[in-house]
């Protein structure tokens, strides 16, 4: 039998492929061709769900088999998430959590995207500062992403539950944060602002809310801003920005905003009224500091219509992507003057860039495609 150095390398990986998992890990060690080979199948990518009723059992098994183990680099995921769950008895997931947990968490030695959701209301099962504490120590660790789940039956007007502490995270280039209810406003100041402070190399950026401003008429009340998370940092360079259900104000948005600012991805809700969101003032601050777009998405911006074709006729040769969604102007005639505008003057503008274009209007009128579009969007 020849060996295992001159066994064809898609033979040893059609071979591999049939290794239960447990089996694989040991012969990471072998030689640097098993390491290449086993990794991806191994960690490319892990997700771990953590309920008090429920949890996969083969979870439970890889954070034993990694927290126990003697070798600290043997084990090394490059990316952690949550998912697919089984049911369990709860007070056995949590001492078995209380002694397996943070040990596994400080062996993800090549670990550098964090997905974790968090659920609000819901009995505390999980030590959050131990977690967060033993995450951020992680030295690869840039990308993080934070989702905070409100259970309906939960009234987060209380305030009587425990969020992680993330102000011990650093260094981060990417940086989510979403929720479906509020959070404290001082929860943002906090944790959340000190962490962008100490992320000076942060590239990308979003901040999402899945509220309903229709139920809730003080939403934007309850949300921090874009400038007050970034006070604290000297000329932020943003190249990816989303915010979703935020509000916006003018103040501060020329030191908020960078030229290197690549990507932004807008979402303002419709049906509230206090909802404040500066689209004229954001849109001539992109103008005036010269930041040049590849991709913009935008909902409920309408009424700064003039301002976003001021924009994007500014510039050209690099918009690849754009797309405005849920378009309802005040009347039907505006609408389509608008419209026609857009297919006139904006798509022959970007017409040697772009690549995908969504326009999606709630009526019909000449946002739809008809004759304007069609010689817009003609190659000939």
């Amino acid at each position: 039998m020849p060996a295992k150095s001159h066994i064809p390398l898609e033979i040893l990986s059609s071979i591999l492929d049939h290794i239960p998992f447990e089996a694989l890990l040991p012969l990471r060690t072998v030689s640097r061709t098993f390491l290449y080979l086993i990794n991806p199948r191994t960690f490319s990518k892990i997700l771990i769900k953590l309920y008090t009723f429920s949890c996969s059992q083969k979870s439970l098994e890889l954070i034993k088999l990694l927290s126990t183990s003697s070798s600290t680099s043997l084990y090394s995921p490059d990316r952690w998430e949550d998912e697919d769950c089984t049911l369990i008895d709860g007070k056995t997931l949590q001492a078995f959590l209380s002694d397996h947990l943070v040990p596994f968490l400080t062996r993800l030695l090549n670990l550098d995207t964090l997905d974790w959701n968090i659920y609000v209301g819901q009995k505390a099962l999980l030590d959050f500062t131990s977690i967060a504490q033993s995450l951020s120590c992680l030295a690869k660790l840039r990308n993080v992403a934070i989702r905070f789940h409100h259970r309906d039956f939960y009234d987060s007007a209380q305030g009587n539950y425990e969020l992680p502490p993330l102000h011990t995270f650093r260094n981060l280039s990417s940086l989510l944060v979403s929720y479906n209810d509020s959070i404290p406003l001082a929860y943002y100041n906090r944790e959340i602002a000190l962490t962008i402070a100490a992320s000076p190399h942060l590239t990308r950026f979003s901040l999402k809310s899945r509220a309903e401003p229709n139920g809730n008429p003080f939403i934007s009340e309850m949300c921090t801003s874009l400038q007050t998370l970034f006070g604290n940092t000297t000329s932020p360079q943003l190249a990816q920005l989303e915010l979703r259900g935020i509000p916006l104000s003018a103040a501060g948005l020329s030191q908020t905003l960078s030229r290197k600012l690549k990507s932004l991805t807008i979402c303002k809700p419709r049906g509230s009224c206090r909802f404040r969101f500066a689209w004229a003032e954001l849109l001539i601050t992109l103008e005036e500091i010269g930041v040049e777009l590849s991709l913009l998405s935008v909902t409920g911006m309408e009424a700064a219509m003039d301002e976003l074709f001021s924009y994007l006729i500014s510039y050209g040769d690099v918009l690849q992507n754009l797309k405005i969604d849920s378009i309802m102007m005040d009347s039907q005639d505006q609408e389509d003057k608008a419209g026609y505008r857009f297919w006139d003057q904006i798509v022959p503008h970007h017409k040697g860039s772009l690549k995908v274009l969504c326009i999606t209007p709630l009526c019909e009128g000449e946002w739809c495609y008809g004759p304007a579009a069609a010689a817009a969007t003609s190659t000939a």
